[in-house]
């Protein structure tokens, strides 16, 4: 699977950033676009 890599890059360099999904997507993904609209609320 990580045969064609260039040179330097190690597999886990390839891992994906999101971690295993947890049981209930949906409001996992709701709660953190609701973290992400308050963190930009902070921000103005």
């Amino acid at each position: 699977m990580f045969d064609n890599l260039p040179p330097g890059v190690r597999p886990a360099d390839c891992e994906p950033d999101e971690p295993d999904l947890p049981a209930d997507p949906d409001r996992y993904y709701e709660a953190r676009i609701e973290r992400e609209l308050e963190q930009e609320m902070e921000a103005r």
